[in-house]
């Protein structure tokens, strides 16, 4: 599993050697795979690109200059990896995608999306989207779920960030939805790209596909 379950297709790799050795009858461990996607309002941009307007107040030197490029930096296409603080997130988390492991194919994961929804619990900004995955292993005694939520306790996944060009304002359940889909980098098949379509209460819709990088 990687980042947002499927960077690096090391999935592949398993279902290959699924189909190649699983007698029949043989269990997969994990047996299933859930993706989720919430809004959230990440303060981590803010702080990095205000820090440049506070070297001046410090040390006298103006590096106001500096904010538009740390904007860039930060805010821009690339998948972020990093831990998301359960305060920042606004929304319940909505399934968009659910894969059975013991079935799924190599080709349905080179296009895995879905649709979701879910309404904001206050006023707040919403400044990019999370991205997270669950897996679940059958037990005798009850199915136990490995997640990578922020609402659980930090894993080496953590969650996939997508910065949105601009925070748009949400009050208390304004609904966020939209169609996330997951597919291969054309560029390198090790890599993933994030395409989501979204809707922020009344504001328009709007588009923007994320991509991870060597």
């Amino acid at each position: 599993m990687g980042y947002a379950l499927l960077q690096e297709s090391m999935l592949n790799s398993v279902l290959y050697a699924r189909d190649k050795w699983l007698r029949p009858g043989g269990v997969m461990l994990p047996s299933t795979a859930e993706l989720y996607i919430t809004p959230v309002c990440d303060r981590v941009p803010v702080i990095r690109v205000h820090f440049w307007k506070t070297i001046k107040d410090q040390y006298g030197v103006d590096m106001s200059c500096m904010t538009d490029f740390a904007r860039r930096c930060i805010i821009n296409s690339e998948i972020t990896v990093d831990t998301v603080d359960v305060e920042d997130v606004l929304s319940h988390p909505a399934r968009f995608a659910e894969l059975d492991l013991q079935r799924v194919t190599a080709e349905e994961l080179r296009e895995v999306k879905g649709k979701f929804r879910c309404e904001s619990f206050g006023s707040a900004a919403v400044n990019a989207f999370c991205v997270y995955f669950t897996v679940t292993f059958p037990c005798p005694e009850g199915p136990l779920v490995l997640s990578t939520s922020p609402f659980k306790d930090e894993t080496h996944w953590k969650q996939a960030l997508l910065y949105l060009d601009a925070p748009v304002d949400v009050e208390q359940d304004t609904a966020v939805a939209g169609e996330v889909m997951l597919y291969p980098s054309a560029d390198s098949a090790r890599n993933i790209c994030i395409h989501v379509d979204y809707t922020i209460g009344e504001h328009k819709r709007q588009s923007k596909t994320f991509s991870t990088i060597d």
